[in-house]
């Protein structure tokens, strides 16, 4: 996979983005290929920014939350397999 783009070469694109320059102008002034400009200017109109918004948690919530996971940890009459278990997927 290709290295993503420098900030500042980001910045040029949708700057040029905003004052209309046509995309294959783009792609010869920056040195960049005529999709990935098109993939910015796609996003540029979807969100006024040439980088995606970031995704947030998704997934189910986990059933133990980390005060019950150091609970059952500290409690001596819980074997210590369960211990070691809850400890973990506390961790991911």
């Amino acid at each position: 996979m290709p290295k993503a783009l420098p900030q500042s070469k980001r910045d040029a694109i949708q700057a040029r983005l905003k004052e209309g320059i046509p995309l294959f102008n783009i792609t010869k002034e920056m040195n960049v290929s005529l999709q990935t400009v098109k993939n910015y200017s796609a996003t540029f109109t979807m969100f006024g920014t040439v980088r995606l918004p970031s995704i947030g948690k998704q997934g189910r919530k986990p059933i133990l939350n980390r005060e019950m996971v150091e609970v059952r940890a500290s409690d001596a009459s819980v074997p210590c397999f369960f211990s070691v278990t809850l400890i973990w997927l506390s961790r991911h």
